[in-house]
């Protein structure tokens, strides 16, 4: 509901946007964008991660340099599920190859541990991302 309300916004008046960003705590800041990214589930119930439907608005928002920072300094902060959409993030930021899940590009839940171990992050991606204890 907040992407859809942001997305507006962007759409009306985007400068508007910007200046409502910056001055805005780096707290704020990376919650906002973690409203902007979507997870979903298949019709089988595995729970995925999809590509994250507002990246021109955050990068209209936030080079990429900072935001990489901001994540980086935050990170530990932040609930398992805004975990998973910042990693989701960062991964297709970085051009981390989506798998193929019944014909549509999307991260599982198993390129996201791939990424961390890769990337020496300590976190473990679970299907049920709603679950705060995790990471």
């Amino acid at each position: 509901r907040k992407a859809r309300g942001i997305r507006l916004l962007f759409e009306q008046n985007k400068e508007e946007l910007k200046k409502y960003f910056v001055e805005l705590t780096d707290e704020k800041k990376i919650n906002l964008i973690c409203d902007m990214i979507w997870i979903g589930s298949m019709t089988d119930k595995k729970h995925h991660l999809t590509f994250a439907y507002s990246l021109d608005w955050i990068e209209y928002l936030i080079e990429k340099d900072e935001l990489f920072k901001l994540i980086d300094e935050n990170f530990g902060k932040l609930e398992n599920s805004n975990k998973q959409r910042i990693l989701v993030l960062k991964m297709q930021l970085t051009g981390f190859k989506p798998s193929d899940f019944h014909g549509e590009q999307c991260y599982l839940i198993e390129d996201i541990n791939r990424y961390c171990k890769e990337n020496r992050i300590d976190f473990i991606a679970s299907d049920s991302f709603e679950d705060k204890n995790n990471g």
